[in-house]
């Protein structure tokens, strides 16, 4: 077969940009390009790795480029980054913070900025596009990505959040000025309250939910075609199906893994960015034993896993196990990575990082389970090490009965992390450690218990009992308890044998003795009437 120059237009983790193709989402731009025309302020939201910024940079912004026939000045899409000169104590520091990004590096060497709120920039932008246009009124398209930083980069300064949306109420007073907003849809009621400020009080919204199966496939059909790959027949399909795989319980309380409605636009970057990445140069034929291959052993199915890796992780138990492929080596690879990227090369990091997400968000059923967010610390681990997880896409945030609450992104993730968990503790932890997890997936059976001899072992081990995990701590002090219960019962098993036999002796002494007084007794009387 001769080579084919091929190409991966599939960007992985990142965010799609304006010069990239855009697909599987037509229905929405279109709807959300013509409800901002109609409506000129727009809230967009969406749950946390949905694609609402590749969805404006990539679509929104050209499909109302087309529809406008470019009419519009659209300005720089605009994120709340704060500096150093940004962050302090100015009454906005968010309004400076959307002049700069809007200026780009148009600052003055001091880093001061010509403009100092968004309305006097957006009137002296208005007054250039006219002058420029040759017309007398210009309209402007604001757009603002990821909108909710205005709450979570300073959430102890309240009055910079409504400092900058009495500055956005200036702007938007202006009807030739469109914005559209798009945020995190954990954090719509307290963005919903403070849009009270502006003139449409974000009345309208629109809400970007996960890729449908359906339009996943046309995500990837369009862009291996653009890149110059071809699939085998039904290999679309199955790899579809097995990224919308959730767990669902049964009415007997067992869980199964079920095709779900949704697809993660991320996971389907992240999986297929892998996939090609893995095939041989000049391999443009995509097979379906290419898809189904896994580099956990090659084991397709642990539906009866055997021995080796997937035993270990899975105990031999399939029952709440998907199919092993290539989407969960993609990943795992993703998610070792992330934790990689956070930790930067801290094994006490990513060892308690690792840890906590398999002990606190997977049970023992291997299903994903919430933990609700606590005021410094969630179950044991520091929030802000919880947000860079939820930043890595790795948890969801989300609001249930008053409270936040976090939970891995998708069934899907369960199973590679286990086996990407499993893989790691191996090569980084010691003999202590990896027990405990082996107790732990064996539903805590007593055999798996340290020794009197490994608990010596883990005592000089500092750095193991040191800095050991909750459950570690727990897995420890049972294995204590385990081996005080060993010796007593070693002890009762020299000391009752002998105190058995002691008193055997004893007893039989004393009937010898008892029967020789008796004895004695017959010959006196015997002899007394002589």
């Amino acid at each position: 077969m001769p080579e084919v120059n091929s190409r991966n237009f599939f960007v992985g983790p990142k965010t799609i940009s304006q010069r990239d193709r855009f697909f599987g989402r037509e229905t929405e731009i279109t709807r959300l390009t013509h409800r901002l025309l109609a409506e000129r302020i727009v809230l967009m939201y969406s749950p946390s790795g949905a694609g609402k910024s590749s969805l404006i940079a990539a679509g929104v912004l050209d499909e109302f480029t087309r529809v406008t026939n470019a009419e519009f000045h659209i300005l720089p899409t605009v994120r709340l980054h704060l500096t150093t000169n940004g962050a302090g104590h100015a009454a906005s520091p968010f309004s400076q913070a959307a002049v700069r990004c809007l200026l780009g590096s148009q600052e003055a060497p001091d880093g001061s900025l010509p403009f100092d709120s968004i309305a006097s920039l957006v009137g002296y932008s208005k007054e250039a596009a006219a002058k420029a246009r040759g017309n007398t009124e210009v309209c402007l398209l604001l757009v603002f990505d990821q909108f909710e930083e205005c709450l979570t980069l300073l959430p102890d300064r309240l009055d910079a959040a409504a400092a900058l949306f009495d500055d956005l109420s200036r702007v938007l007073d202006d009807e030739n000025v469109w914005a559209l907003f798009a945020i995190r849809e954990d954090l719509l009621a307290p963005i919903l309250d403070l849009g009270r400020r502006l003139p449409t009080r974000f009345r309208h919204t629109f809400r970007l939910d996960f890729l449908r199966g359906e339009d996943a496939k046309v995500v990837v059909e369009k862009t291996l075609a653009l890149g110059g790959y071809t699939l085998e027949k039904n290999a679309l399909k199955e790899l579809v199906d097995d990224l919308t795989l959730v767990n669902v319980q049964d009415q007997h309380g067992n869980f199964r893994w079920r095709p779900g409605e949704y697809v993660e636009p991320l996971h389907l970057q992240v999986v297929w960015t892998y996939i090609l990445n893995q095939l041989p140069p000049g391999k443009n034929l995509i097979s379906r034993q290419e898809l189904k291959r896994s580099m956990a052993e090659g084991i397709a199915s642990v539906s009866t896993p055997g021995a080796g890796l997937v035993a270990s992780v899975f105990g031999g138990n399939g029952e709440c196990t998907a199919p092993i492929s290539r989407v969960d080596d993609a990943l795992a690879a993703y998610y070792a990575g992330e934790l990689s990227r956070i930790c930067r090369g801290n094994i006490e990091q990513e060892r308690d990082l690792r840890f906590w997400i398999e002990e606190k968000l997977i049970d023992a059923k291997r299903t994903r389970i919430p933990v609700r967010q606590g005021t410094e610390q969630t179950d044991g681990l520091e929030n802000a090490s919880v947000e860079m997880l939820y930043e890595a896409y790795i948890v969801r945030k989300e609001r249930r009965l008053n409270a936040f609450w976090y939970e891995l992104a998708h069934d899907r993730l369960v199973q590679p992390i286990l086996l990407d968990n499993a893989k790691w503790f191996e090569a980084k932890l010691g003999p202590v450690a990896q027990r405990y997890r082996r107790w732990k997936q064996t539903g805590k059976l007593d055999r798996y218990l340290l020794t009197r001899r490994e608990l010596r072992t883990a005592r000089r081990q500092e750095a193991i009992i040191g800095h050991a995990s909750p459950g570690e701590q727990e897995f420890i002090q049972k294995s204590r308890e385990s081996a005080r219960r060993a010796i007593v019962r070693f002890w009762m098993a020299i000391v009752i044998p002998l105190l058995f036999g002691t008193g055997v002796t004893a007893f039989l002494a004393k009937s010898k003795l008892d029967a020789q007084r008796l004895s004695h007794l017959r010959q006196f009387s015997a002899l007394r009437p002589l």
